[in-house]
């Protein structure tokens, strides 16, 4: 029986291996999130371009408590040549799946399918302090919500019998195939339905300590399913680092009041939020890239804070730089 043990222990550290060796190339892409609140629509927009017109291939917003994320993105796409939009992303609490389904195929149809979409069912505090919602049984819900919605994103209609949904629909729109859906998800019941439904997951405060320990063996236990693993982090180049530290933990600190993040930030072995954003000089940032690269991580969501935000707009920016620098070096 020992035998047996053994043989099987091995085996499995022989395909965790293999699947570390096939890890994929690390891409770099800018986020915007809720701390970019200080700069207009239009001024947002133009950044955005600029973006592109730098060489950055990708974009992700965030539908945090600010514009609309998906309507933003339907306009941009206008604006811009090639560049892939995403959403990072949109709360399902607030969402009936029919409703976000026809918004999705409006918007992709409009961008010519240069988007992905990031959905995760938030925080029990927002959901019930913030909207007045229950906030139940979040994996079932989201479980059956991502099964309805692409159903119609797929196939055009959908008729689902479950424990929160009961539909029989369809809709008369163009498909979408080959659209992206991603999860936000951190724990092993979520990280199932990301792994059997979606790409893969989009994490925050999340390091790659547990991205590797954690989350990369779940979503990618086998070698013919391999899922995406999207990591926001915070990111500063500077040489400044007692002041930048100093404002990383003011800015991040209330992600401790989040059981899913301070889970997250626990298991990473940092006493504080802040402690996991990226600060120090170009040098120190590629190696810790590196990491997050060798942790399973196939694309880094850089939200870059902590820079004079008119300098920022204007691409008058030591992280953009070298972020632009370093992508496809991985």
């Amino acid at each position: 029986m020992y035998r047996f043990y053994e043989i099987t222990y091995r085996f499995r550290c022989l395909f965790l291996l293999i699947l570390y060796f096939e890890k994929e190339i690390l891409k770099i892409s800018v986020y915007s999130g809720s701390f970019d609140r200080e700069i207009g629509f239009f001024d947002r927009i133009n950044y955005f371009k600029a973006l592109e017109e730098k060489g950055f291939k990708s974009l992700w917003i965030a539908n945090a408590n600010s514009y609309d994320a998906l309507t933003l993105v339907q306009y941009l796409s206008t604006q811009i040549s090639s560049m892939e939009l995403g959403t990072a992303v949109i709360p399902v609490f607030s969402k009936h799946p029919v409703e976000l389904a026809q918004q999705i195929l409006t918007t992709g149809l409009i961008s010519n399918n240069k988007l992905k979409i990031g959905l995760g069912v938030s925080h029990k505090y927002r959901v019930e302090n913030e909207l007045g919602l229950k906030y139940v049984n979040p994996v079932l819900y989201m479980k059956e919500f991502v099964i309805i919605l692409k159903d119609i994103l797929n196939k055009g209609y959908s008729k689902f019998n479950g424990n929160i949904f009961n539909v029989d629909v369809s809709i008369d729109a163009e498909i979408c195939n080959d659209l992206d859906i991603y999860l936000a998800a951190l724990g092993p019941k979520m990280l199932g339905i990301a792994k059997k439904y979606t790409e893969g997951t989009i994490t925050w405060m999340t390091g790659y300590k547990t991205i590797n320990s954690n989350i990369f063996p779940v979503l990618n236990s086998t070698s013919d399913n391999r899922r995406s693993i999207v990591s926001a982090i915070p990111i500063c180049i500077t040489d400044d680092l007692e002041r930048v530290t100093y404002e990383a933990k003011s800015i991040f600190k209330f992600y401790n009041n989040y059981p899913n993040y301070k889970k997250m930030i626990i298991q990473e072995g940092v006493k504080d939020p802040g402690d996991l954003a990226i600060v120090g000089d170009e040098d120190y940032a590629y190696n810790i890239l590196q990491e997050y690269a060798n942790s399973g991580v196939t694309e880094i969501l850089a939200v870059v804070f902590a820079e004079d935000i008119n300098k920022r707009i204007n691409l008058q920016s030591r992280t953009l730089d070298f972020l632009i620098s370093i992508n496809n070096k991985f």
